[in-house]
């Protein structure tokens, strides 16, 4: 008797299929967490050899919120030069950084550093001064090529901070670096600089993803 189905489609095997595959993951792991969150669940997939829960910092599939903190440090936020406090948009799932897809993380000078996902370093250096820094006080900055096919910048760490060298493979939630108030950050608060860009583009802010749905996520899975 004749099937009644159609035979199924072969999906092709290119690097297109694979990173339309790999964001179509990525979208349904954003719409469980929305999920989860909502029913208060604090149980989820921790990347593999755990590395996620040896950090302290709660992780979601290959990701990894990219502080050692609490809730509440995040909601405090850092100190301005004026004595006021800045804050992350943490509440905010749509790009709030200033004017390209990328997250601006307030936090203490010292705050521990973790590395987003798993990868390998493909570039670190010390931030040029500006008009705010002095030569004394340049910071860090770190590139990775994500096992996920993406390519990760990070920067404003504190000066000399940095654990990890080029070509070194990290772990997500390996402590790689401390938050600084100095580098590039142009005389603003202490704070992290993280943005997710496609492969082989470190840094680019033309073609840099909005995260801040998966660090929102993330965010409510930090301790209070």
């Amino acid at each position: 008797m004749p099937s009644k189905f159609a035979p199924a489609r072969r999906i092709p095997d290119s690097p297109r299929a694979r990173q339309t595959v790999r964001r179509a993951g990525a979208a349904l792991l954003t719409c469980a967490l929305t999920a989860a969150v909502a029913a208060g669940c604090n149980t989820f997939p921790q990347p593999p050899g755990g590395a996620g829960a040896t950090s302290g910092s709660p992780a979601s599939g290959t990701w990894t919120f990219p502080l050692l903190t609490t809730q509440a440090a995040i909601r405090r936020g850092s100190q301005t030069a004026t004595g006021q406090f800045e804050t992350w948009c943490y509440t905010s799932l749509t790009n709030c950084h200033h004017d390209y897809n990328a997250a601006d993380i307030m936090a203490p000078t010292g705050t521990p550093v973790l590395a987003p996902v798993s990868g390998v370093v493909v570039m670190t250096r010390t931030a040029p001064s500006n008009k705010c820094m002095g030569l004394a006080n340049r910071g860090d900055q770190i590139s990775i090529k994500g096992d996920d096919g993406y390519a990760y910048y990070l920067g404003h760490f504190l000066m000399g901070s940095l654990r990890v060298k080029t070509r070194d493979r990290v772990t997500s939630g390996e402590r790689i670096a401390q938050v600084g108030t100095i580098g590039n950050a142009q005389c603003t608060v202490p704070h992290l600089h993280i943005q997710q860009n496609p492969a082989g583009d470190y840094g680019g802010q033309k073609n840099a993803f909005n995260i801040q749905p998966i660090l929102v996520k993330l965010f409510h899975m930090l301790p209070s």
